[in-house]
């Protein structure tokens, strides 16, 4: 009886520490995914901003973390043509090894720039011949704007039935899964908001 809990003893600590072990390598890998910028890039990346907003007259900005890495990216608009609400594209700027840079274009003239409550992701689409495409954005390793596209293409007609080839970030995936990610992007999407480039909002509206 004393083996057999002994036993018993040897097998929980081996689950726990096991679980312990994975649990710990999950976490520190949410960390590195949402590692922080330290103050002084934040402060350092508000005066750029600030200097670059009063030098180049766009109408409007917003500030993003675009990335997820914890310093947020300076969008700029003339706001022209509009979606809605939504200026059809804006131009993104971020603040990388010491300087402010032009990260690139994002937006569609078919629906503006949207984004998603719930991953805090920018969103936009495009569709065409019966082609559509919802994508987000983030940014790559080069601090250059990269669309993250789920697309579903007309790939023939079967029994009278249209046939689609679905991508999500360049793999194949069924129609069904399709619908799935869109319809929740769709559902989880709100329209961005700008602020007009005056000196109070330049002070007002460049939190990190």
């Amino acid at each position: 009886m004393r083996k057999i809990k002994k036993y018993f003893v040897i097998i929980l600590l081996s689950i726990f520490t096991l679980t312990t072990v994975e649990t710990s390598s999950l976490n520190f890998s949410v960390y590195i995914v949402q590692a922080k910028a330290s103050s002084s890039t934040k402060r350092k990346a508000q005066e750029a901003y600030r200097k670059f907003l009063t030098q180049r007259r766009y109408r409007y900005f917003t500030l993003w973390d675009i990335d997820k890495d914890g310093l947020k990216e300076l969008l700029v608009t003339d706001g022209r043509e509009q979606v809605g609400n939504s200026p059809t594209k804006a131009y993104a700027y971020t603040y990388t090894r010491g300087k402010l840079r032009y990260a690139g274009e994002i937006g569609s003239p078919m629906s503006g720039i949207s984004y998603n409550c719930i991953t805090k992701r920018l969103h936009a689409s495009w569709g065409g011949c019966g082609n559509v495409e919802y994508w987000y954005y983030t940014l790559t390793k080069n601090k250059k704007v990269k669309q993250v596209i789920c697309g579903a293409y007309v790939n023939g007609v079967k029994n009278g039935n249209v046939q689609y080839k679905c991508l999500y970030n360049k793999k194949k995936i069924s129609l069904k899964k399709w619908k799935q990610i869109t319809n929740r992007w769709i559902k989880q999407t709100s329209t961005l908001k700008y602020y007009r480039n005056t000196t109070s909002n330049r002070k007002k509206h460049m939190k990190m």
